[in-house]
């Protein structure tokens, strides 16, 4: 079980405004972060992660969401792991303490998430969860590869996944853990420029998982596509998020989404759109 500290000033030292001074959250806000594979808790996408939620921990956003995959890889119930990124953890329940409702999304790089047990965090395992904002706007999120992949994939998933593996994995020594499961993370990742996204048949698969729920907006990760498509025939939208080679977060604020990206150093704000161009995908 990883504890987090109820002193949650570690993160103050790194807050600064970096979010553009456009950005007034309140009642129905949402920002959501995909894909960021931190490997060390020292690199720049944990030191970028913790100052968001910093920052957010001092606007009144409603609603905060980890879609998975924050980690290279996490271990929710290895004590090494907890201590290792024990100033993320803590970064993210002072944003939970602040009064934003923080969800995060166990991803294919995580395991037994829940075990984490951080601070007024919620945990959703697996699959798919939907809720709705204040204001009504509904959504339905999960981390993605389980809507769409191979049946090799799936097999795969489930193995790595499976109670014996993680107890295996337990006993090995923390630091040896930690190498053998980076260096198998980075080799994964490292094909990911080889792979090619059959964009027709994941976007109707997913065209079907959002028709299948009540909710208006379907967002997802995984795939490091930025997806913006509308549904024909039918209000919402599906959404993914791209990974955080350049780090970025989705906004959903007033009643209109955007994406927070950095760029040339500096955070902006862009309009949401197709993935394909101008206008809806053909």
């Amino acid at each position: 079980m990883c504890k987090t500290s109820s002193d949650h000033s570690s993160a103050e030292p790194l807050l600064r405004k970096i979010l553009p001074e456009s950005m007034r959250f309140g009642a129905g806000s949402l920002v959501v972060c995909s894909d960021v594979h931190i490997a060390q808790p020292y690199d720049d996408r944990a030191e970028q992660l913790i100052q968001l939620f910093a920052e957010l921990s001092e606007s009144k956003l409603e609603c905060f969401v980890l879609l998975g995959d924050i980690f290279d890889f996490f271990m929710g119930s290895s004590s090494y792991y907890c201590k290792k990124f024990k100033e993320v953890g803590d970064a993210l329940s002072g944003l939970a303490a602040s009064g934003t409702r923080v969800i995060y999304f166990e991803g294919n790089h995580e395991f037994d998430l829940s075990h984490a047990k951080w601070t007024g965090v919620e945990y959703i395992d697996s699959g798919n969860y939907e809720f709705s904002l204040s204001d009504g706007t509904s959504f339905i999120m999960a981390h993605g590869d389980l809507v769409f992949s191979s049946e090799t994939y799936l097999k795969f998933r489930r193995f790595v996944k499976s109670w014996f593996v993680k107890f295996a994995v337990r006993q090995l020594p923390g630091k040896l853990m930690d190498h053998l499961m980076l260096k198998t993370s980075h080799a994964s990742r490292a094909q990911d420029q080889y792979r090619t996204v059959d964009h027709d048949s994941l976007l109707d698969r997913f065209q079907g998982w959002l028709n299948d729920s009540s909710s208006t907006y379907g967002v997802f990760g995984h795939f490091h596509t930025p997806y913006g498509e509308k549904i024909p025939k039918r209000s919402g939208m599906l959404i993914s998020m791209p990974c955080w080679d350049q780090p970025n977060a989705l906004v959903f604020d007033n009643g209109q989404f955007s994406r927070l990206m950095k760029v040339q150093g500096a955070w902006t704000s862009e309009a949401l759109v197709s993935y394909f161009g101008v206008g809806e995908k053909p």
